[in-house]
């Protein structure tokens, strides 16, 4: 019995001369370059806009105050940029970004604002009062905290 090209109840593409072994390495290379694409777009994301849009140190209280900087002690955020948009981090910013104490070299966390916390507008002049977003020197970024 012969079945005629057009009703043959295989793939579509092997009616059209694709083989079988073909079609696979297309479709291989076809998932790969989708999950990389996607894993591109993801590391490239952190938290939505609204949630950790700006980040505080407190004011320092002498020209030896406290300053931004990314964490030294884990290398994917040692030179991260702290006040760009695109960041090579997934997470929220805080994991990232450090206070840090010139003169006594001591580090706490930072804090955060966001368009969408609860009475942002309030917070966000209380920050703005009280801390800044100066970033540290070169030369305090490599430089351990003390009370680690």
């Amino acid at each position: 019995v012969r079945f005629k090209l057009d009703r043959c109840p295989v793939s579509p593409n092997l009616r059209m001369g694709i083989s079988a072994p073909k079609m696979l390495h297309w479709t291989i290379l076809f998932i790969l370059a989708t999950f990389t694409l996607s894993h591109r777009v993801l590391k490239t994301n952190a938290l939505p806009p609204g949630y950790e849009d700006e980040v505080y140190c407190p004011k320092p209280d002498s020209h030896e105050g406290w300053c931004q900087r990314g964490r030294p002690d884990r290398e994917e955020f040692a030179s991260i940029k702290l006040h760009s948009e695109a960041t090579h981090v997934v997470g929220p910013r805080s994991q990232s970004i450090e206070c840090f104490h010139r003169a006594n070299h001591t580090c706490q966390i930072v804090e955060t604002w966001g368009f969408k916390e609860h009475d942002a507008e309030a917070k966000q002049q209380e920050l703005r009062r009280t801390h800044h977003m100066s970033e540290c020197q070169a030369e305090d970024l490599k430089i351990p905290c003390s009370n680690r």
